[in-house]
């Protein structure tokens, strides 16, 4: 099997909402303007409602409300905008997959918690744009989705063998599969059309060996992704740096306690923002 047979029959996947397409389309455009991108998201109520209580949270901390879109990019920008809005369109649309060989409770709680994670590491290391990072984390382990809908028996003797070894699920789907969910995530990102820089975190993130260049950005995933994974194959806490790659340079003096205060925050905010990007999911734990 190659990742094109797996993806081609992905039409039980949801696309990417309109208003997401419409308000790339106007950040990509270089003669838009603030006005511009206020009317494309001003197309979709629900959205804006959802991007402007995000923006009006302690998610940003900003100290005045936040009544417009117009508003909200003339602060954030146009580029953190967009970022938002991808967020809560992949929020929106994750919400609408369901599958009845993989816990999508779980599996959407980990997807913010992995984001989360990513935000307030490169928000210490003075990354510009941190939602990048938020919708990074949302999107690297779409390539699960795929495999547990397409071929749920590997995928779950994958991930049945990785709690057993406590070894990463990337290298035991390589090994029987030639490939990893991030290769398949990557390329399911490439039918959304979604920009590249996200294909190439999730593609790497978690095997930074076949990276082409090792980016703080795309480092900081992928400590975000060793926790969540290391969580998922019920990996003891004492355990989790030794899986983590401390490259780029600037991340070889983060320590354990570092991890643990990073995590420390992402719980504290992990429910609020569970409910604000997808109020339409059920996060009962």
């Amino acid at each position: 099997m190659t990742i094109e047979e797996l993806i081609q029959h992905c039409d039980d996947l949801p696309s990417m909402p309109d208003v997401y397409l419409r308000v790339r389309e106007v950040v990509e455009d270089p003669k838009a303007s603030m006005l511009d991108l206020a009317r494309a998201l001003s197309l979709d109520v629900a959205m804006t409602a959802r991007v402007l209580k995000l923006v009006n949270s302690p998610f940003y901390g900003l100290s005045e409300r936040i009544e417009t879109v117009s508003r909200a990019a003339s602060i954030l920008g146009m580029q953190p905008l967009h970022d938002l809005v991808l967020a809560t369109a992949v929020a929106t649309t994750f919400s609408r997959i369901s599958s009845t060989t993989m816990d999508m409770k779980t599996f959407w709680r980990n997807s913010v918690e992995r984001g989360l994670l990513a935000r307030v590491i490169a928000q210490t290391y003075h990354v510009i744009d941190s939602e990048r990072l938020f919708v990074g984390g949302l999107l690297s382990d779409i390539g699960h989705l795929v495999m547990f809908q397409k071929i749920p028996d590997l995928a779950q003797q994958v991930l049945k063998q990785g709690k057993e070894e406590r070894t990463t699920r990337t290298t035991l789907e390589t090994k029987l599969l030639g490939f990893h969910a991030g290769e398949v995530g990557a390329r399911l990102l490439e039918m959304w059309n979604l920009p590249l820089n996200y294909q190439d975190s999730t593609r790497y993130h978690l095997d930074l060996n076949t990276a082409p260049a090792i980016t703080l950005e795309l480092g900081i995933l992928h400590v975000a992704g060793v926790v969540e994974e290391c969580q998922l194959l019920e990996i003891p806490r004492e355990h989790w740096m030794s899986y983590v790659s401390l490259e780029p340079a600037e991340l070889r003096e983060l320590t354990d306690e570092d991890l643990d205060r990073f995590m420390a925050f992402v719980q504290e905010g992990l429910n609020l923002t569970l409910e604000m990007i997808a109020p339409a999911m059920d996060h009962a734990a």
